[in-house]
């Protein structure tokens, strides 16, 4: 089979799950038709989804029009195309994958702005806090779950599967910010039902609430960034967290590569342990120091440290967090997940979510260069393949725009051959 063909037939076998959601083919072949528009304009624009794609309209507007229905309720009045149903059949997809994975399971929670600066008139606009924490600017907050794998694995190399992606305005659904993380852990747990988790979060979820819903009934485990010197007690004395930690004598040294200004460098971690009680709970903490840089990750836990391999492992568990940054940096950069146009919140969750069922159909495909059509991928992406360079989501998704860019060209062609 030719290495396009395949591709293609990995991208009809990924979204077969979707189909029951629409009332016929036509509804199934314009939703279908949206998500290469996202891939193959890397925009959310619906103007520019129209424009990537083959048509025979006057112009890139009439082209888009079938987008912006699809953005509308059905010709029955029934909202099947709902941001909730597409993405509630994502989450199932991640559940099945994970049904052998080894447990406790890795779900990486994160809060991000979705930054509007420009835009005034949008419903629910709001004040958010930038992502570089200069000040506030308008825009929308958008709560992420990404499953990682089973604790035991060391790397990132395993598929990554959406759990949890919602858009919403502290403005508009007067919910606050830590209802809508209660919602979150509601709906992972409910997800993964007996199944152990541990999640690993960063801002946001460093809060003694926040703790106890991780924990809940089936008692999951967490690691959480602490920034917050809270006050705890150690041996019955009060004192500060931070205080407390930084006390702490170094009880294990490793060597390992860390990406630090953009760079991976080998550095050398130093780690000292501790636990306290907080508000009734016993709690241990893990602080990692990399000699040479100010930076220090004070990790705040459930999970018994009883001994420097577990320890490690907390340190690597947390180190794996950072696959849901990637995420957000390839939605943004390569997907521009922020330059949406529409008006309504709940159309914005719609476009958004045709953004999630793309990014997460390459995560689905990997990076495994020895697959053939993963290699005629990152070719087209423009990987370049030395000696250090690693394969990422970027150079898929280019490639994957360009073979669909180059199909539509080829089509087109055929369709106007007078030969």
């Amino acid at each position: 089979m030719r290495l396009d063909k395949w591709t293609l037939k990995k991208w009809d076998e990924f979204l077969v799950d979707f189909d029951k959601l629409f009332l016929d083919q036509r509804h199934i072949r314009v939703f279908r038709r949206a998500l290469q528009g996202v891939i193959a304009a890397e925009s959310p624009i619906i103007l520019k989804i129209g424009g990537a794609l083959p048509h025979y309209c006057q112009s890139n507007f009439h082209a888009a029009r079938p987008f912006y229905r699809f953005l509308g309720k059905t010709p029955r009045g029934v909202d099947k195309f709902s941001a909730v149903a597409l993405l509630e059949t994502l989450y199932q997809k991640t559940a099945v994958a994970y049904q052998d994975c080894e447990e406790p399971i890795l779900i990486a929670l994160d809060l991000t702005s979705l930054e509007k600066p420009y835009t005034v008139d949008s419903e629910g606009i709001c004040l958010v806090e930038k992502n570089d924490k200069s000040g506030q600017v308008n825009g929308y907050m958008l709560i992420t779950g990404l499953a990682l794998g089973g604790v035991g694995m060391t790397n990132n190399n395993g598929k990554k599967g959406l759990v949890y992606f919602k858009v919403f305005s502290h403005q508009l659904e007067l919910m606050s910010q830590n209802a809508e993380r209660a919602l979150c852990i509601k709906e992972i747990k409910k997800l993964f039902k007996g199944k152990r988790l541990r999640y690993v979060s960063d801002r946001g979820f460093d809060d003694k609430k926040a703790f106890l819903e991780f924990i809940g009934e089936e008692g999951d485990e967490f690691i959480v960034r602490a920034y917050q010197n809270r006050l705890i007690q150690v041996n019955g004395e009060v004192r500060k967290l931070l205080e407390y930690v930084r006390g702490l004598e170094c009880c294990l040294s490793f060597d390992t590569e860390l990406k630090i200004k953009r760079r991976r460098q080998k550095v050398k971690i130093d780690v000292s342990i501790g636990s306290f009680e907080c508000e009734g709970m016993k709690l241990w903490v893990v602080r990692s120091v990399i000699r040479g840089f100010k930076e220090e990750w004070v990790l705040i836990t459930n999970v018994p440290v009883v001994n420097l391999d577990i320890a490690l492992e907390i340190w690597r568990n947390y180190a794996r967090r950072w696959g849901i940054e990637d995420f957000y940096k390839f939605a943004k950069n390569n997907l521009n997940l922020e330059t949406f146009q529409v008006y309504e919140l709940e159309k914005i969750r719609k476009v958004l979510s045709w953004v999630a069922v793309a990014g997460a159909f390459l995560y689905d495909l990997g990076v495994d260069v020895t697959e053939p059509y993963i290699k005629l991928l990152l070719d087209l992406g423009g990987f370049a393949g030395r000696k250090r360079d690693k394969p990422g989501k970027g150079a898929l998704e280019r490639g994957l725009s360009r073979l669909f860019i180059a199909l539509m060209v080829n089509e087109k062609l055929k369709l106007n051959d007078t030969s």
